[in-house]
């Protein structure tokens, strides 16, 4: 558990405003590199259903096609490289837990998930690459179920139980734990990096956030054109087909969820060093 002496914990409006600064000047940095760039995810939902921040999230998801994601490091690696914010990913800090990357401050700020890894991170925004789909229906099943299968073993390899789990699927990361416990995270990272980047958007035809064990699958050509949608004060890239990318991942996603869904899926705690406060 982290040692929380010495930090003042930020308000909610205080938390998003940080992170809402962190992906003005993500996507700044991308404008100026000609690096392709789109909202995604809860944010996506936000920007087309809310113009900002979906009321009950607390986090900002981005994608980047898997060419421009891995630009993307090859420029960005030094500390501070994204107008003062970092690049982290399994590439560019030793035991980073995830198998993709998020941009951070690291300037005296601490973000603790409910729901996740011990791992100290300061304020960030989470960056997917996007990779494509086999066009095989079989082998795109067996594609996607495999993915599924690293992500239950990477999450269970040291995270604890969560009561915001559902029973089912707590049952299923106690069953898979004492599996996970005996393969590196470090591998169970790769395979999962090295296994959906097989396929290319590009040459398939289908896209979606396959490293994260996301089932949406969606035409490539969704990601093709750019619109700029609200989210706060300013646009942002997001994808010209965000229907198709929406309805994939929520199905009827302009109608609200029941108020007891109406939650946040991390429960983020964010905290300045006092000494910055």
């Amino acid at each position: 558990m982290t040692d929380l002496a010495g930090w003042t914990k930020l308000t909610q409006s205080e938390l998003r405003a940080a992170q809402t600064e962190i992906l003005s000047s993500f996507a700044d940095f991308c404008v100026a590199n000609d690096l392709s760039h789109f909202l995604y995810a809860g944010t996506l939902l936000g920007a087309v259903r809310h113009k900002g921040f979906i009321p009950w999230d607390d986090d900002i998801d981005v994608t980047m096609p898997r060419r421009d994601y891995d630009r993307l490091h090859s420029i960005a690696s030094e500390e501070g490289a994204i107008n003062g914010f970092s690049l982290r990913s399994p590439s560019t800090a030793p035991g980073f837990p995830w198998p993709f990357a998020k941009i951070v401050d690291n300037q005296g700020t601490l973000s603790i998930e409910a729901d996740d890894v011990d791992y100290q991170i300061g304020i960030n925004i989470d960056v997917f690459p996007l990779d494509g789909w086999p066009t095989g229906v079989v082998i795109r099943w067996v594609h996607g179920q495999t993915l599924r299968l690293l992500r239950a073993l990477m999450y269970s390899h040291h995270l604890p139980s969560s009561f915001k789990r559902s029973k089912l699927r707590e049952s299923v990361l106690v069953l898979v734990k004492p599996v996970a416990k005996l393969i590196s995270l470090d591998w169970l990272i790769y395979k999962t990096s090295s296994r959906a980047s097989r396929y290319s958007a590009e040459d398939s035809g289908l896209a979606g956030v396959t490293v994260w064990g996301y089932p949406e699958c969606v035409p490539a050509s969704a990601y093709s054109d750019v619109v700029e949608l609200p989210f706060g004060e300013r646009r942002y890239r997001a994808p010209g087909g965000y229907d198709a990318v929406l309805s994939a991942k929520y199905g009827n996603y302009l109608q609200l969820p029941p108020p007891e869904l109406q939650v946040s899926v991390h429960g983020i705690e964010a905290f300045r060093s006092a000494k910055l406060a």
